[in-house]
């Protein structure tokens, strides 16, 4: 894998507000490398094999099954053979989307911090999924594209999925909407920040919420603390950095906001098993 300067971000919509197009066996030369995007995606695999990567996380392909990727998550699709849908959805659709539904940001597929991207369609739901795909593509065929009815349809499309995967995926003690606020703005914060600030108390004090207060909320929505997943974050930037640039190991451990090299060569190995160089070689 060449090594670039920085991670690449896959610029597929280039400012404009949706595109919908096949799934094909070489989408984009950026896809076979981890890689960033610049919208969010929901990706339809009607048929296929093979392995799918979010977040440096192994997702096996099976057919009718939706991916939704979050603007900034880390995606890799190997070669492999497949057959379906993508829907690239831009910045401000989702934003106009949240503004109507406002209840589903944080939410199932939109949970920043989800354990699962996917949803595994039934034979009804995958019925309902095709009809709906098939009025966007007779809308979009026309040389008048009438967009407010297509964000209806996509936004139906969107809440169809995420009520499917809601229910499939109940929460015991459901997050009330002003704690998923909560998590959207620790994420927000995160993503921000991680290279500056590694503790947990700058993010507390930034929320201005106690520690013991959001472990509860995070560990009850994801399994983890605060503290891992800010671990988890600074692992998953480690890890592209490796793979995808040519920086030494002293200039990735700077840029992550280690002072002291030794300390992220010894974090990174007790996370993953790897000193770093040996990650770099063995994942290249």
């Amino acid at each position: 894998m060449p090594k670039l300067k920085s991670l690449p971000v896959q610029e597929l919509l280039n400012t404009a507000y949706l595109k919908i197009t096949s799934l094909r066996n070489s989408y984009d030369q950026l896809s076979a490398i981890p890689h960033r995007h610049d919208h969010y995606e929901l990706i339809w695999i009607k048929e296929g094999r093979g392995n799918h990567y979010i977040n440096f996380k192994s997702y096996p392909i099976v057919p009718n099954r939706i991916y939704l990727l979050q603007k900034g998550h880390v995606h890799q699709i190997p070669d492999f053979e497949r057959t379906g849908r993508v829907v690239l959805i831009g910045e401000l659709f989702m934003q106009h989307f949240f503004t109507l539904h406002p209840e589903e940001e944080g939410k199932g597929l939109f949970d920043p911090f989800g354990l699962t991207p996917y949803m595994d369609l039934t034979d009804t739901l995958h019925q309902d999924v095709h009809r709906i795909f098939s009025s966007l593509d007779m809308l979009l065929s026309k040389d008048s594209i009438m967009r407010d009815v297509v964000f209806h349809l996509l936004s139906a499309l969107l809440l169809l999925i995420n009520e499917n995967y809601t229910l499939l995926h109940q929460e015991k003690q459901p997050l009330l909407a002003r704690d998923r606020q909560l998590l959207l703005k620790f994420r927000k914060l995160l993503n921000d920040y991680y290279h500056q600030e590694h503790g947990t108390t700058f993010y507390t004090q930034k929320i201005g919420i106690h520690t013991k207060t959001i472990n509860h909320i995070l560990h009850q929505l994801t399994k983890r603390s605060m503290h891992e997943l800010i671990e988890d974050k600074l692992l998953s930037e480690a890890k592209m950095l490796l793979l995808t640039t040519g920086l030494n190991m002293k200039q990735i451990a700077f840029q992550l906001g280690f002072s002291d090299p030794a300390y992220f060569g010894r974090f990174f190995k007790r996370h993953t098993g790897f000193s770093p160089a040996h990650y770099r070689v063995d994942h290249s």
